[in-house]
Order: structure tokens, then sequence, then C-alpha cells
């Protein structure tokens, strides 16, 4: 993807999108008491999405409300809230700023900043276009996915318990993700977040967008369906 390749792209429209919650994932996967996995999502996101006249300046925020973490047990959501885990009554919000998008072999990487509890850190993605198309209600789509890593340790989340009388320590998770929505999470026995490893694999999976404002001389099949940002 160079700056000449945006006709190459099929049904390529430059504009801004405003992220449709229902088909908007944002997901995680962590090694839970060693031996398995716990998978969550955020339920409250929102965002838009920028794609540029020159694909490689398009950009990216997406905003998630950790209040809205869900791994399907609800002892383990409210302990993931708390100042030991994601503090959520001080900092309520996630965010993730693009800075910029290079290729990397045959992979595309989005440079980005990661913002939890007010500590911002540079966290690359790879991603992939999933294309633009037209929806059955008259207005237009485009779908991206996206996945990387973190270690909580790096946002202060740096809790180390005790589970089941042994001391637990933050671990390397060799754990692998999905950019499509799971099918749910497994519970854990204990409803504990205690033994959650330090390293996440996060998702992104967004193929709802809205364009809400075409950029100027571009021709649009049908009229954006929302929003005022032109």
């Amino acid at each position: 993807m160079s700056s000449a390749t945006a006709n190459g792209i099929p049904g390529y429209i430059a504009g801004t999108w405003d992220f449709d919650a229902a088909h908007t994932y944002v997901g995680f996967v962590v090694r839970h008491l060693v031996v398995t996995k716990v998978r969550g999502r955020f339920e409250e996101v929102d965002g838009h999405i920028v794609t540029a006249e020159n694909p490689l300046d398009s950009t990216v925020e997406v905003y998630a409300d950790l209040n809205s973490v869900n791994t399907n047990n609800e002892s383990r959501d409210n302990h993931l809230r708390s100042a030991e885990f994601f503090g959520t009554e001080q900092f309520p919000k996630m965010t993730y700023r693009s800075t910029g998008i290079r290729q990397v072999g045959d992979e595309f990487v989005l440079d980005g900043e990661l913002t939890i509890k007010d500590i911002t850190r540079s966290v690359p993605l790879t991603f992939e276009l999933n294309g633009f198309s037209a929806d059955p209600w008259g207005g237009t789509r485009i779908g991206i996915s996206a996945k990387g890593e973190i270690n909580r340790t790096d946002f202060n989340v740096n809790f180390e318990g005790v589970q089941n009388g042994l001391a637990v320590s933050p671990t390397r998770s060799s754990s692998s993700s999905t950019s499509r929505p799971s099918c749910g999470p497994r519970p854990s026995q204990s409803g504990s977040a205690q033994a959650l490893a330090s390293s996440a694999r996060v998702s992104l999976s967004n193929w709802g967008s809205t364009l809400v404002c075409p950029i100027t001389g571009m021709k649009l099949e049908s009229p954006p369906q929302r929003g005022t940002r032109c």
C-alpha cells in the first residue's frame, strides 16, 4: 500500500467513519491459573476512522469504557474494575490513537499509542483492511481488524495476589487471539482475576463503521448516514 495504491483498493472511499457499536469488538485473551485462558471484551466502545486520499495517512481512534469489561464472570469482572487492576473509579476510559501506518513484509502495521490509567505506551497492531461495501439501508460501510500484544505491568496494572494459598506473580502468556468475536469465555472456578498473566493479546474487529463525512471531491453512490463532522 503506497501513496499511489488507493485506486487499487476496491471501492476505496476517503472520509470519516463512525463506529457501529453493534458490529465492533475490542477484546483480549490472557493466561489464567497457568493452564487455561480467559477471553474478555469491552461492551461499550466508540471511535472513528479517517481514510485519507493517501491510505498511509489514514488514522484510527478507539475509546473503550473499562467499566464495561466482560469475561463472563461477574466476580472476576468486578475485581478487574477495582483499584487492584483497572481502577475504573479513577480511570474509566482506555484510548488508542494511531500515529502512522507502515508495511512490514507482507503485513501492514498500525502504529499507535494506548492509554490505560493515564499511562501511554506505543503499541503496534497488525491490521487488515477488510473492504468497503454498501449496506442494505443505503449506507456505506468499511471493515477493519487488528491485533497486538501488551504487558499489563507497562500500564501500572501490577497486582500480584494469592490463589489457593500460593503466591501468584505475573508471567508471560503465549496465548493467541482472534480478530473476530469469540463464542464467549469460560468462567473461572475461583471467580477471581488474581492469576491473570501479565501478557495479553488484544484485538479489534470493526466491520460496521458508517461513513459520516466524505472527503470533498469523492463521488459516493449513497449519501452519508449520520453525523455532521464535515
